[in-house]
């Protein structure tokens, strides 16, 4: 059911990027113990270029402690899964990803951090970019690094916590955040990281963030929400 739409609407990078889907499902009453679970799906052109394992750790980024979770996936073609259990539920858990050539040479990372809710579906969007870093164009479009959302099933008149980030290949330019949904509100549009109260209907609603360079370039990413 999940989707992504990224399309810089000028000057995208010449290095191709991969998009990894993290379904992370936390367990525990009030986030302290283990027993969340993770499934990840990554697909891309890059996934076939010479790329044959991932390396996913998942550790205590900005919430409670706990051992980091690592797990390696082989490739096949252009596409890869695996699933990965024993998440602790908790705030800002981070997720790093790193894919190797067969000589065990890095070949592309990413890293994004997502809140895990107890019982609750987390969904994130992740872009990994070619070492040792993509091309930088005069005027480059920005690039989302991750998308994120605490959970992508919501009460009717609940609050899901959406996160993102973003860079420009350009260094000089700054990067703006404007969020949108087809239905629902947010504390404040223009911050990475919002709160994102559903309405008091039931129904899909489609949430996306655009990050734009202030010269007329820009890219969007979006994903559903669920209202019941």
């Amino acid at each position: 059911m999940w989707q992504s739409n990224v399309t810089p609407r000028r000057c995208s990078l010449t290095l191709a990027g991969i998009v990894l889907l993290v379904l992370a499902l936390g367990a525990g009453c009030g986030g302290t113990e283990r027993g969340g679970a993770a499934r990840l799906a990554i697909s891309g052109a890059a996934l076939s270029a010479g790329l044959t394992k991932m390396v996913v750790t998942i550790s205590r980024g900005s919430g409670p402690d706990f051992a980091p979770l690592v797990e390696t996936l082989s490739t096949a073609g252009t596409n890869g899964s695996a699933f990965i259990s024993g998440i602790q539920a908790g705030t800002g858990r981070q997720f790093d990803v790193v894919g190797y050539d067969s000589s065990g040479q890095p070949l592309c990372s990413g890293s994004a951090q997502s809140d895990i809710v107890p019982g609750a579906m987390a969904t994130v969007f992740l872009v990994l970019e070619p070492a040792p870093g993509p091309v930088i164009q005069q005027y480059a479009a920005p690039v989302i690094d991750f998308l994120s959302a605490s959970q992508t099933l919501v009460a009717r008149g609940g609050t899901a916590t959406l996160g993102a980030s973003a860079h420009d290949p350009d260094a000089a330019d700054t990067v703006s955040y404007q969020w949108a949904a087809t239905c629902g509100t947010f504390d404040d549009a223009r911050k990475p990281a919002v709160a994102w109260t559903a309405p008091n209907a039931a129904g899909s609603c489609q949430v996306s963030l655009t990050a734009a360079d202030g010269r007329g370039a820009s890219v969007q990413a979006s994903l559903p929400i669920e209202v019941f």
